[in-house]
């Protein structure tokens, strides 16, 4: 009897997959391999042709800010979480084919983020969204616990520690404690909202409506909240308004720092609330302990020593605070033995992983 080959597995399974959903970008990576995706969540639709793609991610930001009568862009998600499950679905299916590109009989498993106060209907969303984009299985997990193991902190330490992680939408605010979130809350402010922080300050002291990209773009060129940590030379070149351009100096630029250290002034309240609010079983664990902050929001120069001063606790930046919770969740997908089955707690584990996860 001739002997049958044996399938590959590779061809009947994907490998397992991290998705890190955010309001400006949406990042994958795959296990064994990094982040593949790093793109803009966004999609361009045809209105006059039944809603048919014209661009997703990055291809569809040069939409955004033209006001053509048949494009529309569209942001499916929204403060972190899915705000429109038709356009997201799609969305993430094109972004899983480009981390994907090899058809298998079987899709990947998902690991997926979401704000720490996300509702039971939001979690649905996002699992059904992963579903309809081809994913076989998906296990939600708290954005915080995915940033905080992309920190690169210890996640065997006994005592607590706060991390507060400044996404675009959303700011998750919390006490992580032997790889599990103890307390944690959301707030719906996040990088945007500086953004608009921004355009509001402009258009009030200078009469110039500032685009949404631009104010992003300004705001990346400042980089600081301090007028004496900004590096004019990184001014030069910004993308902005050409009646901008004429009528400011960089000088005048760099005062607009005042504004983003005033648009802060919600984060910090709720990080004052939150330490009033922990029992002193839960201020005990963080004592002697720093603050952490992830998020691409944590990247403003300044911003660790404010929030520091301002609540009381020793306060510094990851190490690649932008990628944390994508940097996390790669993390996740090659140690699924530390990954509980709630996707609540996570404790890495030394060797390869062994377990299988559940089909």
């Amino acid at each position: 009897m001739a002997n049958r080959r044996r399938p590959n597995p590779g061809i009947l399974s994907s490998p397992d997959i991290g998705v890190d959903a955010g309001s400006f970008r949406t990042r994958m990576a795959i296990a064994g391999q990094g982040v593949v995706v790093d793109e803009a969540s966004l999609v361009a639709i045809d209105t006059q042709r039944g809603g048919r793609i014209v661009a997703v991610g990055d291809a569809a930001r040069t939409y955004e800010e033209q006001d053509l009568p048949d494009i529309r862009a569209v942001r499916p998600i929204r403060a972190g979480v899915i705000a429109d499950f038709t356009q997201g679905a799609r969305m993430f299916q094109r972004f899983v084919r480009r981390a994907l590109p090899d058809r298998t009989l079987l899709g990947p498993r998902a690991v997926a983020t979401l704000p720490t106060e996300a509702t039971a209907v939001e979690h649905t969303a996002l699992h059904d969204a992963l579903r309809a984009a081809g994913c076989r299985m998906v296990v939600i997990i708290d954005q915080l616990l995915a940033a905080w193991v992309g920190s690169g902190l210890s996640t065997g330490e006994e005592g607590g520690r706060v991390v507060c992680n400044i996404g675009a939408g959303a700011t998750d605010i919390g006490v992580i404690a032997r790889g599990r979130v103890v307390f944690g809350r959301t707030l719906r402010y996040g990088g945007g909202d500086l953004d608009e922080a921004l355009r509001r300050a402009v258009r009030r002291r200078y009469g110039i409506l500032l685009p949404s990209a631009a104010a992003r773009a300004l705001k990346a060129r400042l980089g600081a909240i301090d007028p004496s940590l900004v590096d004019e030379a990184m001014l030069c070149g910004c993308p902005l308004p050409l009646d901008m351009e004429r009528t400011l100096s960089p000088a005048a630029l760099c005062a607009l720092t005042d504004v983003l250290a005033a648009a802060l002034s919600p984060i910090v309240r709720e990080l004052e609330w939150m330490v009033e609010d922990l029992t002193p079983e839960r201020l005990s664990q963080i004592a002697g302990t720093e603050l952490v902050l992830t998020g691409g929001g944590a990247m403003l120069r300044g911003t660790a020593e404010y929030i520091g001063h301002r609540i009381g606790l020793p306060t510094v930046v990851a190490r690649d605070p932008r990628q944390a919770a994508i940097i996390g969740l790669n993390a996740m997908l090659q140690n699924f033995d530390g990954l509980s089955e709630d996707g609540k707690r996570f404790r890495r584990l030394s060797g390869p992983s062994g377990r299988r996860v559940p089909s």
